[in-house]
C-alpha cells in the first residue's frame, strides 16, 4: 500500500514541475509579444501563453488534488491535451511565418 501513496506523490510533484515550467513559459511567451509589438508573432505568442496559462492552471490544480487525496480524474486530461495541442500549433505557425522586419 506505501507504493501506492508514493505513485501519488511522484504524480502530484510531476504535476507541479508541469505548473512551473508551464509559468516560465507563458512569461517568456509574453515578453516576445511585448518585444515584438502588433506583429503577427506577438499575436502568435500571447496566444500560446494563454495556452501554456491554462497548462499551469491544470496542473496546479492536480497537484491540490492529489494531495488533498483525490484520485479521480476530472477534466484535466482533456484540458491540458487541447492546450498543448494550442501551444503546439502556435508554435509552428511562428516558426513558418516570415518575419515582418
Amino acid at each position: 500500500m506505501a507504493e501506492a501513496g508514493l505513485a501519488i506523490e511522484r504524480t502530484a510533484l510531476a504535476w507541479r514541475r508541469t505548473a512551473a515550467s508551464a509559468c516560465v513559459v507563458t512569461v517568456l511567451l509574453i515578453r516576445h509579444a511585448i518585444e515584438s509589438g502588433r506583429s503577427p508573432g506577438g499575436a502568435v505568442a500571447l496566444t500560446v501563453a494563454v495556452a501554456m496559462s491554462s497548462v499551469a492552471l491544470v496542473g496546479w490544480r492536480r497537484n491540490a488534488e492529489l494531495r488533498r487525496g483525490a484520485t479521480q480524474v476530472r477534466a484535466a486530461p482533456m484540458m491540458t491535451t487541447v492546450s498543448v495541442l494550442i501551444a503546439t500549433a502556435m508554435a509552428a505557425l511562428m516558426l513558418v511565418s516570415p518575419p515582418l522586419c
